[in-house]
């Protein structure tokens, strides 16, 4: 089962360049990517999808946190919540 981390980032296209560079240089394989609009001005959603295999999320959570653009961070329980109802 794959994991989803979704955040409230920066609407900058530098800030994905930065998300995606911090999980390469931890190790982490990205299954998914998607970046949309928020509905909080000049903010986007980010979510991620996860491989499950050997990757631990809450590592993954916590370096993305460190970020300047990044303002909040969360994982994304298997509900069937998309990322724009998380985000509101």
């Amino acid at each position: 089962m794959n994991k989803t981390i979704c955040a409230l980032v920066n609407n900058e296209p530098e800030v994905l360049m930065r998300i995606t560079g911090l999980m390469r240089r931890k190790g982490f394989s990205m299954k998914k990517i998607v970046m949309e609009e928020s509905t909080e001005p000049d903010k986007a959603l980010l979510t991620i999808t996860l491989p499950e295999e050997h990757q631990n999320i809450t590592i993954a959570i916590h370096q993305m946190e460190k970020l300047v653009d990044v303002y909040s961070v969360r994982e994304l329980v298997s509900l069937g919540i998309t990322a724009m109802e998380a985000g509101n």
